[in-house]
């Protein structure tokens, strides 16, 4: 687990075993902008303004991953994807990056590969 600097969790990190060996994950845990998001429903009059509460939005910022994980775990009981695909974007290199935060630094744009040209 990581922390900020109240104490509440900003991110589940674990390692996934696969046949290559082991992946580090970290799952990011967003409850600012899972608050923006209920502070604008309750500007619109979609939710109450009671719900637009930071201890609210950590409590459903950690649903909505307990949903994902949930729904993934079962592509994967069914054999519709393997724990690679679903974690791809959260291993963290070695650079203590994710994947995902690597590639939105390149504009997710793939290098030449080995050749040199673009495919």
């Amino acid at each position: 687990m990581e922390y900020d600097d109240n104490g509440r969790i900003k991110a589940l990190a674990f390692k996934v075993k696969c046949p290559t060996g082991d992946l580090p994950i970290r799952l990011p845990i967003d409850a600012a902008a899972t608050l923006r998001v209920l502070e604008r429903q309750a500007d619109n009059r979609e939710i109450p303004t009671r719900y637009a509460k930071d201890e609210h939005a950590y409590r459903v910022a950690w649903r909505n991953i307990f949903h994902w994980i949930s729904a993934q775990l079962a592509l994967l009981e069914t054999e519709m994807v393997k724990m690679e695909e679903i974690f791809l974007p959260y291993v963290i290199t070695r650079g203590g990056q994710t994947i995902y935060q690597v590639m939105a630094e390149k504009h997710f744009l793939l290098g030449p590969g080995e050749g040199g040209k673009g495919e």
